[in-house]
Formats: structure tokens, C-alpha cells, sequence
């Protein structure tokens, strides 16, 4: 039993390492040997539990979109107290803050999970794997637009998982010191639907 944790450890240890790779130097800078190096395994690790770049990128794919729908809990908490108060104004500073401590805990994931979505564009087996890590966002964000009052939540959690990744790309890209957008975003569609 001690040696499937350990597989399992070593595996997720060198996903990680890919997706250390991925955010801090770019998809393009993902090989055998640097997600070695940067995870400090000995030569041979990663042909071992990915024999081809291509499954090793797949594989951080769907380890990121794992630990997106794990880090989405506690901001869809969030999300659920402001909409449950049921106040005239919900604490829409609270939920930007939510949102700034969530994006900024693991910067590299984030834009790490950017040069992914892009690589699926132009690899099938990447945009699989994206397409997978998006339904199951969508699953945990649609509690946010039934409490929010939406008519179609299905189709409004989308436009959530959107307007959040936008918002983030934003943050990253375009607008680094402008927080301004963080909270009105949301606020602007969670208001369309919110009682």
C-alpha cells in the first residue's frame, strides 16, 4: 500500500513540476529533463509515467483543472455568504478580496492554466482535456448561479467560469494594478441575477 501512495506522490510531484515549468517559462519549455530538474528526480523519472511530451502535458492538464476545482471551494464559499445574506447590497468587497486572495495565492498556476487553454487550440488531445477541467468547473460554479436566482444555471455558470477567467487574464496581462474591475465584473452579472 505504501508503494502506490508513493507512486501516486511521485507522480503528482512531477505534475507539478510541469506546471512549474509551464508558468514560469512556457508551454514550449516543458521537457523530460526540466520538469526533472525542477522537480529533483532522478534521470528516467518522467519517461516513466509519461513516456511521450505529449502525455506528460496532457497529464498536467488534468492536474491542473484538479486543483482549480479543489481551490474553487473556498471562493464559491465566499461567493455563497454575499449571496446568501440576501442584503440590499451584498459585501462586494469582500468578495473582491475573495477573488484577488484566490488569483493571487499561485500566480504560476494561473498562467500556467493560460498557456494550456492555448495549446488547445492546436493540440486535440490538450483541448480534451481542457474541454474536461471546464465542465467540472462549470459543475462547481453553478451552485453560485441558482443562489444568484438565474433561470438557466447551467448556461449562467458558464458565463461565471468566463467573466472569472477573463477577469484573471486581465489581471495578468492588461491591467496588473487596476483591481477596479475584480469587483464590478462580478458584481454586474451576479447583480443581473441576484433577488
Amino acid at each position: 500500500m505504501r508503494q502506490s501512495s508513493d507512486v501516486i506522490d511521485r507522480r503528482a510531484r512531477l505534475l507539478d513540476a510541469a506546471i512549474q515549468v509551464i508558468g514560469t517559462k512556457g508551454l514550449a519549455a516543458v521537457t523530460h529533463r526540466s520538469v526533472q530538474e525542477t522537480a529533483g528526480v532522478p534521470h528516467g523519472a518522467v519517461t516513466y509515467y509519461f513516456g511521450t511530451r505529449n502525455d506528460l502535458v496532457v497529464a498536467a492538464v488534468e492536474r491542473l483543472a484538479e486543483l482549480d476545482e479543489k481551490r474553487l471551494i473556498d471562493l464559491m464559499h465566499q461567493l455563497m455568504l454575499v449571496l446568501a445574506r440576501r442584503s440590499p447590497q451584498p459585501d462586494y468587497d469582500s468578495l473582491q478580496q475573495a477573488l484577488i486572495d484566490w488569483i493571487e495565492s499561485d500566480p504560476i498556476h494561473q498562467i500556467a492554466r493560460y498557456e494550456v487553454l492555448l495549446e488547445g487550440t492546436r493540440n486535440p488531445a490538450v483541448r480534451t482535456a481542457v474541454s474536461n477541467g471546464a465542465a467540472a468547473m462549470w459543475r462547481a460554479v453553478r451552485p453560485i448561479a441558482v443562489a444568484a436566482g438565474s433561470e438557466d444555471p447551467d448556461h449562467d455558470a458558464r458565463i461565471i467560469v468566463a467573466l472569472l477567467d477573463g477577469l484573471i487574464f486581465d489581471r495578468f496581462t492588461r491591467a496588473p494594478d487596476d483591481l477596479t474591475p475584480l469587483r464590478h465584473g462580478l458584481e454586474r452579472v451576479l447583480n443581473t441575477w441576484h433577488p
